[in-house]
């Protein structure tokens, strides 16, 4: 080691003054240099101290003293032995007296973080967003250190997560603390999480045709603006004919008349729509009742007529046109009357769309 410092303090020599130092005694046997290990940070400075000794261990005074470095990359050393470090390391520091020479081993270190500044300090970001931390460490003086590893973490990773270059994303509401950690120093951000905003709401089916008396459930779907489902947000339900369909809150329509209507579901402001057609249903009979009947001459009757779709369900308010067989036996208006004109017997018709009941009435004296 010391024939490797010499060899430095060949290219890296500081020596005490250029004049002699007078002195008498004996020779030199050893040296020793104060702290024979020290620790710098970059930039600061340390002290070091060379002493000589005879053979019988006494102090020399008043020999000249040559410092030398052995990277001055590191560090350097002037004259009186101060150290200045210049780059994080190892480096020997030697010290050499009338051909006797000591070393000091100096660690340059790091200039030490105090603290960290997370910018920004805090933050509200809704479901699914993301944004950019910043971590800088500080030394003493408020000075941002580069080149420093940060490490980062979530208080609340169900909430917001963060990555290892800081970058936040927001997973579900509430709040975390984003922490960024430098050397043991920590600097926090806060993070709101509110819920996404709904910008659109899905109905489903778009649109749908109907009989009079069906039920049909309709699905609305909020979504943000990613397209991405909002799951437990309120839906209201409406219809802009509820004379033709109506619709409950939880999305139920019903068939009430033939026509058309928009059925609309909002949710915080959005809304989406579905067209609803309503047709009249299928006619599948027509029932007189009486199904016969006997009237006198100019006497009158009334025929009454039923009409039932195929589910065998009466179709309210359908149209009904009435007929005779015989309009000189026995006539009959729009309402199922029937008067009779002569004797004899005749058919009655009641008609509704391409569907026909008949009843059989006689007409005596």
């Amino acid at each position: 080691m010391l024939l490797g410092i010499a060899a430095a303090a060949a290219v890296t020599v500081v020596g005490c003054n250029s004049d002699e130092l007078v002195h008498s005694g004996a020779p030199v046997a050893s040296v020793q240099v104060a702290p024979p290990e020290a620790s710098v940070v970059v930039g600061a400075t340390v002290t070091l101290t060379a002493s000589a000794y005879d053979a019988s261990g006494n102090v020399l005074t008043g020999r000249k003293v040559v410092w030398a470095v052995a990277d001055s990359n590191f560090a350097t050393v002037s004259a009186a032995g101060v150290v200045t470090g210049r780059y994080v390391g190892s480096v020997p520091v030697a010290a050499s007296i009338e051909g006797k020479s000591a070393v000091a081993e100096i660690q340059v270190i790091p200039v030490p973080v105090v603290a960290v500044r997370v910018s920004p300090s805090s933050r509200d970001l809704t479901v699914g967003q993301t944004a950019q931390l910043i971590a800088e460490p500080l030394d003493a003086q408020g000075n941002v250190l580069s080149g420093r590893s940060v490490a980062w973490s979530s208080g609340r990773p169900d909430v917001a997560t963060v990555s290892a270059t800081g970058l936040v994303t927001a997973l579900s509401p509430g709040n975390a603390i984003i922490t960024a950690t430098v050397e043991g120093k920590a600097g926090v951000a806060a993070v709101t999480v509110s819920p996404a905003p709904v910008t659109s709401v899905v109905v489903s089916p778009t649109s749908a045709t109907l009989i009079v008396g069906q039920t049909l459930q309709l699905e609305a779907q909020p979504r943000d603006a990613a397209g991405r489902p909002l799951n437990d947000r309120a839906v209201t339900w409406s219809s802009n004919r509820s004379d033709v369909a109506t619709v409950t809150s939880t999305g139920i329509v019903a068939a009430i008349s033939p026509g058309t209507a928009t059925i609309t579901a909002s949710s915080e402001g959005r809304s989406g729509t579905a067209t609803i057609v309503v047709q009249a249903p299928a006619i599948d009979r027509v029932e007189i009742t009486p199904a016969t009947a006997t009237i006198r001459v100019a006497g009158s009757f009334r025929l009454t007529a039923t009409v039932y779709d195929s589910r065998g369900n009466v179709v309210p308010g359908a149209r009904v046109s009435w007929a005779s067989s015989d309009l000189e036996t026995a006539i009959v208006d729009n309402t199922g009357r029937v008067f009779g004109l002569s004797e004899g017997t005749v058919v009655i018709t009641a008609t509704s769309g391409d569907k026909a009941g008949t009843a059989s009435v006689r007409v005596r004296r």
